[in-house]
């Protein structure tokens, strides 16, 4: 069994992403001696450099981990004990589907549709684009408080089911479609 939680966040390096609340997160969460070690997965991108002068210049080679883009990159989220997504501009991250899918709570931006896919306080947390602080506040009461963290992931797995079903895709674009034919 591992001493330490995993934060995890899939996702390009770039402006959109934002990765640099992840890793400023990071570090505010490394200064209080949590026993946490932090992954990007897809770390290729605009930031790929300033991400690396971050986590060399931070001390934080030793927690902090990137992993290349590669199919079976995204199979490691099930060992993710938090999900996160830091956008600063977003549409529908349809990671935060796949974070659920493995009944993982969400720290996630308030950017696009994060807000209305992760319900604050049900399914994860939702803390405004670009306040580390805050978001590093929001990872921490889950760190916290595993059985509440625990709780999140589950419900996160049945609004994905009964919310995001492709059923419910398919349903509505076929609803949408008659009601274009009989206009």
């Amino acid at each position: 069994s591992n001493d330490f939680k995993i934060i995890g966040m899939v996702g390009k390096l770039d402006y959109n992403k934002d990765p640099m609340v992840f890793l400023k997160s990071a570090l505010h969460i490394s200064k209080k001696k949590i026993k946490v070690k932090f992954f990007i997965i897809g770390a290729q991108g605009i930031l790929l450099d300033k991400v690396r002068e971050f986590i060399i210049s931070n001390n934080l080679t030793d927690i902090v981990y990137l992993i290349d883009p590669s199919p079976n990159a995204k199979l490691m989220v099930k060992e993710f004990d938090i999900c996160c997504l830091s956008s600063a501009s977003e549409g529908f991250p349809n990671v935060i589907l796949e974070y659920m899918y493995w009944s993982k709570p969400c720290v996630v931006t308030d950017a696009g549709d994060s807000a209305a896919i992760v319900k604050d306080k049900v399914t994860g947390l939702v803390v405004p684009v670009g306040d580390y602080n805050k978001f590093s506040e929001a990872i921490i009461k889950l760190l916290d408080d595993p059985e509440v963290s625990l709780a999140m992931g589950k419900r996160g797995r049945t609004r994905l089911e009964k919310k995001f079903h492709i059923r419910n895709y398919s349903e509505a674009f076929t609803q949408l479609y008659q009601i274009s034919l009989n206009q």
